[in-house]
């Protein structure tokens, strides 16, 4: 069966990045029909909005999505910014995991980042004497699924190997690496095997 596959090149290095991507898509033995849509700035300058809906319902209905960037000094200033669609879709099509390995030497680092939450969705604005005010929010269910998400990836990486550091990690962005008394005690680890530890971070 032949799968629909959604393709975001967005702007600045996307297109060059979802070129070569799809050059290597077409190397596997997968059957797929690539569709291009509008995304980011590329989308503002065809329909002034970065994520049409169009775009969104085709999203909605592929199998994947392969994103490039988005952004650029082209839309600097505009009232309408490329990086809105990106926050956007990521909510729409509920992509709340992002994983960002980092391996050198004798390190093996996975981060497993909120993405569907916080400083991005937090709310903001002024108040009457002029107070400005941006929070960071996460409800405890958020809190709960990237914790089991990073959980669940921990038990499939080899803990065996020769490499002197593994570690799996889970982030909600923007929480400064602190979790709420409630969202420790809610987070169920027992059914992942893995129970809580504590230790002091630093963002510096």
């Amino acid at each position: 069966m032949t799968e629909r596959i959604a393709s975001l090149p967005g702007d600045g290095i996307g297109p060059e990045v979802m070129e070569q991507a799809l050059r290597v898509l077409a190397e596997l033995p997968v059957d797929v029909d690539v569709v291009e849509l509008p995304f980011g700035g590329a989308a503002i300058d065809l329909t002034g909005d970065p994520l049409p809906e169009e775009t969104l319902a085709g999203c909605r209905t592929a199998r994947a999505v392969l994103l490039g960037a988005v952004g650029g000094p082209a839309w600097d200033g505009g009232a309408v910014r490329p990086e809105a669609g990106l926050i956007r879709i990521r909510r729409e099509l509920d992509v709340y995991a992002n994983l960002r390995p980092a391996v050198r030497g004798d390190i093996d680092l996975l981060i497993v980042r909120e993405l569907v939450g916080g400083l991005y969705y937090g709310r903001r604005g002024v108040l009457p004497d002029g107070t400005v005010f941006d929070t960071c929010e996460y409800h405890p269910s958020q809190v709960e699924r990237i914790a089991r998400r990073a959980f669940e990836i921990a038990q499939t990486r080899d803990i065996g190997s020769s490499r002197s550091t593994r570690r799996t990690s889970s982030t909600p962005r923007g929480s400064g690496g602190g979790l709420s008394p409630r969202s420790r005690s809610t987070t169920p680890t027992s059914s992942c095997g893995t129970r809580w530890s504590t230790a002091p971070v630093s963002s510096s």
